[in-house]
């Protein structure tokens, strides 16, 4: 099995439970976290072949429709100062942290987001992909991978797919479509929540319904088709990975991590153990 973690979803879990944690004037409680839910999932899923999917800080998606996550930066000054403090530790744990321990499958493409990696590897390789993402995004991809939600800590696979919504996992990218995206500040068709889309999807929605109107107006397929340029993954103009090379993990890359950082429970404990099973793991 093959991890692929969304690297910015993983730093924003740990920026709120580990703030404070710091060493020489520098803040790491995102690097911490990040190291300590790296262990947590390679033993849950018994394997340390992991790809490190990266947002790109240009987005076409903004270029295309200026409103894209406009919400996100109306935050009170202490949470941007939160998200300031995660942004230079991702920049550390992408450019310092995961190439010391060996890590070289780590992914960013300019313009791009995380998601758009996630599904250039996981439509493009024929492995056993599991991806570690809250983004509900992601779950048009089930036909290609299961996604372990790291909050609410189940694993959503095809089935689940299927079962829950009764339709296949690819109609996820037209739900999105129609109804918007309240945390990427996308707006829907007026009269369309993911309840009602997949209503219309599974012909149920009665046409004489004010919400079907909506949908066949003008305005409504224009809004539709816009926002599947924005929700489908990758997105139009990804240019495709076409290459996962081995990994040279390196435990004494990572001990000099740990002493840089101040990191003394990984390596003064019997975490430090689990460590080298990480690193020893076939």
């Amino acid at each position: 099995m093959i991890l692929v973690i969304d690297v910015s979803n993983v730093c924003y879990m740990s920026m709120y439970s580990l703030r404070g944690l710091s060493t020489k004037d520098i803040e790491t409680g995102v690097i911490f976290g990040f190291l300590n839910l790296l262990l947590t999932w390679s033993e849950k899923f018994q394997t340390n072949e992991i790809v490190f999917a990266v947002d790109s800080r240009k987005s076409k998606r903004k270029r295309l429709y200026p409103e894209y996550k406009e919400n996100r930066s109306e935050q009170p000054p202490d949470i941007l100062d939160l998200i300031k403090a995660m942004h230079i530790q991702r920049e550390i744990i992408l450019s310092e942290v995961l190439p010391a321990m060996g890590f070289s499958n780590i992914f960013m493409q300019a313009g791009y987001e995380a998601d758009d990696v996630i599904a250039s590897i996981t439509q493009n390789f024929d492995e056993d992909f599991t991806v570690i993402s809250s983004d509900n995004d992601l779950h048009q991809l089930l036909d290609y991978c299961t996604i372990y939600s790291p909050q609410t800590k189940a694993t959503l696979t095809r089935d689940w797919y299927l079962r829950t919504h009764g339709l296949e996992p690819k109609s996820w990218i037209d739900i999105k479509a129609i109804s918007g995206c309240t945390s990427d500040n996308i707006k829907g068709v007026p009269g369309f929540g993911e309840l009602t889309a997949r209503k219309y999807l599974l012909g149920f929605l009665k046409e004489n319904s004010k919400a079907y109107s909506n949908l066949m107006s003008d305005d409504g397929q224009e809004t539709y088709k816009r926002n599947l340029e924005l929700v489908s993954l990758p997105m139009d103009g990804f240019k495709p990975i076409e290459d996962l090379p081995y990994d040279n993990l390196n435990i004494d890359g990572f001990m000099e991590v740990c002493h840089k950082y101040d990191f003394r429970s990984f390596i003064n404990t019997t975490k430090f153990d689990k460590w080298k099973r990480f690193f020893n793991h076939k």
